[in-house]
């Protein structure tokens, strides 16, 4: 079995045991291998520990789990993977009932415009942004839609979700960094 225990591949394990402490019984290959070497397995270890941080443990996420496996193997092909991590960021938070509000504004129930500029705060949304708006981050309304229809293609847009996306992201995990984000820095 020790060749199929790789990162990335997935598996049919059955096991014995009670408790936290089971024995690994068999492990056999289901589907395909995704190949993720060099930045794109950093890219993994980042969905792995997005997963880890937010699901809990043994609770089953089907629909999640089809997120993740078509976001590796989006990532095994891509050349630039930052628009895959987006979408799954979206769809792991929606999963897990922290769905992010993206096409009306939340003070007003207005409908995002792309033309205009919003502040998004983890706790109540995006509001159209003033003067005296300072908390939250700064972002476009066609950044917002965008990231909606899961359509990330512009850069700007692309830049400005990662800024909220990390910031959202940072805010649920309660100030505890990630590990795989120091990893990509190295």
């Amino acid at each position: 079995m020790r060749g199929l225990l790789q990162p990335f591949i997935p598996l049919l394990l059955s096991w014995r045991g009670k408790g936290e402490l089971a024995t690994l019984v068999s492990a056999e290959p289901e589907g395909s291998v995704l190949p993720l070497v060099g930045s794109a397995a950093i890219v993994g270890f980042y969905v792995n520990e997005l997963l880890l941080r937010f699901l809990h443990r043994h609770d089953p996420e089907p629909l999640l789990f089809d997120h993740y496996r078509a976001a590796l193997d989006r990532i095994s092909r891509a050349d630039d993977s930052e628009p895959i991590l987006r979408i799954f960021e979206k769809r792991l938070l929606q999963a897990v009932g922290y769905a992010l509000e993206l096409e009306t504004e939340s003070d007003s129930g207005r409908a995002i415009e792309p033309k205009e500029q919003y502040r998004y705060t983890v706790d109540s949304g995006p509001k159209r942004w003033s003067n005296g708006t300072s908390s939250g981050v700064c972002v476009s309304g066609s950044t917002l839609l965008a990231l909606a229809r899961e359509q990330l293609d512009d850069r700007h847009a692309l830049g400005e979700a990662k800024l909220l996306m990390r910031s959202i992201i940072d805010e649920h995990c309660g100030g505890r960094a990630l590990v795989s984000r120091r990893l990509w820095r190295r």
